[in-house]
């Protein structure tokens, strides 16, 4: 069992959240970020493991989940590569990064 965080945002939007979001796991609130560096995605989950994707970006040099970095997975798209992490399954709150 995980939870997909996999957010669609149109590329003029620059910052969101999402606050209370009921999934089967419980309560969901984030907030993303995009700035010219990157994209920051700070999470707040219940117990339970959390895959995220970010992206399109048009390259992907660093990807850090609370200031750690990881391997991620890149995936090619027509828009960009995107990256996908995952998280575990330690409830609170996770931030995630990716740096262009």
């Amino acid at each position: 069992k995980s939870l997909r965080v996999a957010p669609k945002v149109p590329t003029d939007w620059n910052r969101f959240s999402v606050r209370n979001y009921r999934t089967r796991f419980g309560e969901v609130c984030y907030q993303l970020e995009r700035t010219a560096k990157g994209i920051s995605l700070e999470l707040t989950k219940p117990s339970v493991a959390a895959e995220v994707v970010l992206g399109p970006m048009p390259a992907i040099r660093r990807v850090g989940i609370n200031g750690t970095e990881v391997e991620p997975a890149l995936l090619e798209t027509p828009g960009g590569v995107v990256a996908r992490v995952g998280c575990s399954e330690e409830p609170g709150i996770v931030s995630v990064e990716v740096s262009r």
